[in-house]
């Protein structure tokens, strides 16, 4: 489970984190490579500064794209492909092939809290309305799962919303261990027969690892029972 967590699909693998944040990733049994890398990145864990939020109003919640590790989409253009949601070009976006439907999964390298989401789209028909939030699928999800099963939120998008890029609130309590998640957009703004999204962006931040030192014993002597 730890290792499906954090993305490891071979040992050794070293994951580096600071503030409960990873930061880089080695694989390999190399023990120069490991302390060089080691170094490198204690020397500059100093200078590093906590992330500071992206929502108004939401400290410490970021873009979560730089924690995934994994990325799929179903019924993408290949001349319009998923990868382009991630780039900040409205020139750029993402269209669905033979109808309107577009699935698309998202895996972290750590779980994660979603606090938002922002679907942006054209200033057209185009853009997409419906979109179904899943987390924490065990498979990736076909289009009969995305319109049969029962999502953690499902957001209807004005104009405005997708035109703008409004920042959408998620209902956070429901979000607080995300390992994946899965976006189902069933239509779009007009009905058209493809839909087209330029932006998608997760808001959210890490789960930080507990540190076991700061528990203080408040009875009896450490190896006794309680």
């Amino acid at each position: 489970e730890t290792a499906a967590s954090y993305g490891v699909s071979s040992m050794p693998t070293f994951k580096f984190e600071l503030r409960g944040r990873i930061i880089d990733t080695m694989s390999g049994a190399d023990p120069t490579a490991l302390a060089t890398k080691t170094e490198s990145l204690v020397n500059s864990a100093g200078s590093q500064t906590p992330m500071k939020s992206e929502v108004p109003g939401a400290p410490g919640m970021v873009d979560l794209e730089q924690f995934i590790v994994q990325k799929n989409c179903l019924n993408e253009n290949e001349d319009h492909p998923f990868k382009w949601v991630f780039e900040d070009n409205k020139d750029l976006y993402l269209e669905s092939d033979c109808d309107a439907e577009i699935l698309m999964s998202m895996t972290f390298n750590q779980s994660v809290k979603l606090h938002s989401i922002k679907c942006q789209g054209p200033d057209t028909g185009h853009a997409p309305k419906t979109v179904k939030i899943f987390i924490n699928q065990p498979n990736l999800m076909d289009f009969d799962a995305g319109r049969d099963n029962t999502p953690v939120q499902q957001l209807q998008l004005s104009k405005d919303d997708v035109v703008e890029g409004n920042i959408i609130p998620l209902k956070f309590v429901k979000f607080q261990s995300v390992n994946n998640v899965t976006l189902f957009f069933s239509d779009n703004q007009s009905d058209e027969e493809v839909t087209q999204i330029q932006r998608i962006v997760i808001y959210g931040k890490t789960i930080s690892t507990t540190n076991m030192e700061e528990f203080k014993r408040i009875s009896g002597k450490k190896g006794e029972s309680h």
